[in-house]
């Protein structure tokens, strides 16, 4: 157990040493600070090309996705939620450049929130197995820009600031389509990503295809 501590601590102290940026952690919060406004962003927006059907109408223990992730967020403490690139449904924001990937959902995400200091907690459409304790790790600290899980881009918590909305339109609008990512985003941020245990890496999965969706159930 000794060796297996310090090997994780080792672990944090290398990332920190690659990204000073990036701060890495094990503590878990257990509910929404009080203080923050938190509006949950379901991404949605997608073609399901490889799926075959919407994403968004898939069953999950027998309720749509975007009906289970919208009870999910709820759970997790979001007061307000978007299913962001679906204008037709309830609660429901176009993406302003639809086919444009999740980083120009975002943007589109961040021009409709008129005031800064709102916290996004933010998720695929396709990650059913979430729960809402999982998303509660990702509540804010009063000097960080996001949260994430490390390696992973998504479930995101991130801080609606003048800071983050310039770093956004920096990546929307960068013409090396490389650097429009989620990841080179945040890479523009400080942030904390946390620790993925076996449990966290089975709730992470996500699923692009049919084959995929079914070794999920």
């Amino acid at each position: 157990p000794m060796a297996v501590r310090s090997g994780a601590k080792a672990a944090r102290s290398a990332l920190a040493r690659q990204n000073p940026s990036i701060r890495t952690t094990t503590r878990i919060r257990t509910s929404m600070p009080s203080s923050d406004e938190c509006i949950g962003v379901i991404l949605a927006g997608g073609a399901s090309r490889r799926m075959g059907t919407d994403k968004a109408n898939l069953l999950w223990q027998g309720l749509p996705m975007h009906t289970h992730l919208r009870a999910l967020l709820g759970a997790a403490g979001a007061q307000q939620i978007v299913l962001s690139g679906r204008a037709e449904f309830d609660g429901g924001l176009a993406d302003q450049r639809p086919g444009m990937g999740p980083l120009s959902a975002l943007a589109s995400v961040f021009a409709a929130q008129a005031h800064n200091g709102v916290w996004l907690l933010i998720l695929a459409i396709d990650m059913p197995r979430l729960s809402a304790e999982t998303l509660r790790m990702l509540c804010p600290n009063c000097d960080e820009d996001y949260r994430c899980f490390a390696q992973e881009v998504l479930p995101l918590g991130v801080r609606l600031s003048e800071k983050t909305r310039r770093a956004l339109g920096d990546c929307a609008q960068d013409t090396n389509s490389s650097q429009r990512s989620i990841r080179q985003w945040l890479s523009r941020l400080t942030g904390t990503r946390l620790e993925i245990t076996p449990a966290l890496r089975w709730q992470l999965q996500s699923a692009n295809t049919p084959e995929q969706w079914q070794a999920l159930q």
